[in-house]
């Protein structure tokens, strides 16, 4: 068993919100502690993660190649900050180096033990997904407050009021599967519903709405506050923030892909990102009252959908990172 110190070190932590001393004692038992000095790269961008890092003692810097021989600086990370959560769960390399900015300690939890969690102790594995997710859309709401800064200062193109105006009054219509001429039976065996086996698919299908879109329709609104998530079958969406009538995009969400607002994880949070759609669509819709029923009645189905979520967030946070480099770029460049 670790030391109480460390235990100590996470009691006001997000991760000790969400797991009890019992849970958080499980967790802790299979657990590396890495020490790292200042000017050590905890992880390097390009690497795959094969863990998570949670900051124990000291902290560390995010830091990004930007140009070919410079680098931006992120975040500043301290106790109780994840390290790696990104590059481990959408299963690529990291966008981003970590360095420790003085001397560090830090839990190291293996991808192997996630796993392990995720046989024989789901709530665990499912809390501490929760806790990780928390962390992002807090972080996603400090760089959206970082990207509007920059727009305030940016002179660019702004959307006309009046297209705005149309588009608030676009909705998504429900329709059928016949009257899409969409196969359950393909569809069943594509990403991500091939996560599911044929009972819990055809549970799935109960609970979602089927529903196209016309190109511009809002989906998700900033300021939004209700979980909802939405899978693309066909065509594309936009996720992007708006402020002051100016437009900037962070990526364009295509078919086969579940998205969802922070406001699935914590419904505190408003949402600060806009999604729309940028052609005509054919998307699943998950509202929050069937959510809920999944969540108590399915959660095999849940378990699934919140993986999923989470992979959401993650990229949605990527794509954030990006832009906020990019514009800080531009910003340095006039």
């Amino acid at each position: 068993m670790l030391a109480d110190s460390v235990k100590s070190a996470l009691s006001d932590t997000t991760l000790s919100q969400y797991l009890g001393p019992s849970e958080l004692e499980i967790l802790l038992s299979h657990v590396l502690i890495v020490s790292f000095s200042q000017g050590d790269v905890i992880l390097q961008q390009g690497q795959h993660s094969t863990g998570i890092y949670v900051i124990i003692e000291g902290g560390a810097i995010v830091s990004a190649k930007t140009l070919e021989f410079d680098t931006s600086d992120i975040a500043t990370l301290s106790r109780g900050d994840f390290i790696g959560e990104i590059s481990l769960l959408l299963g690529e390399p990291s966008t981003a180096s970590v360095i420790a900015n003085n001397a560090t300690r830090c839990l190291y939890i293996s991808n192997v033990y996630l796993e392990f969690l995720s046989a024989f102790f789901p709530d665990i594995k499912y809390k501490t997904l929760l806790a990780i997710a928390n962390e992002i859309c807090k972080r996603i709401n400090r760089t959206h407050e970082k990207i509007v800064d920059i727009l305030e200062k940016c002179e660019m193109i702004t959307q006309p009021i009046l297209g705005r105006v149309f588009t608030s009054f676009k909705k998504p219509v429900i329709t059928t599967f016949e009257e899409e001429n969409i196969d359950k039976e393909i569809l069943k065996s594509l990403y991500p519903f091939l996560l599911f086996d044929k009972n819990e698919y055809d549970e799935l299908l109960k609970h979602a709405q089927l529903l196209k879109a016309d190109k511009h329709c809002a989906l998700v609104r900033e300021g939004e506050k209700n979980p909802v998530c939405y899978i693309v079958i066909h065509g594309g969406v936009q996720s992007s923030i708006i402020h002051n009538n100016k437009v900037a995009k962070l990526s364009v969400i295509g078919p086969n892909t579940l998205f969802c607002s922070t406001a699935n994880i914590d419904q505190t949070l408003q949402s600060k990102i806009n999604f729309s759609t940028c052609e005509n669509v054919i998307l699943m819709k998950l509202a929050d009252a069937e959510l809920n029923v999944l969540q108590k009645d399915h959660m095999k189905i849940w378990a699934r959908l919140f993986d999923l979520c989470c992979k959401s967030l993650i990229a949605l946070e990527r794509s954030v990172q990006k832009l906020n480099i990019r514009l800080n770029i531009e910003l340095y460049n006039r």
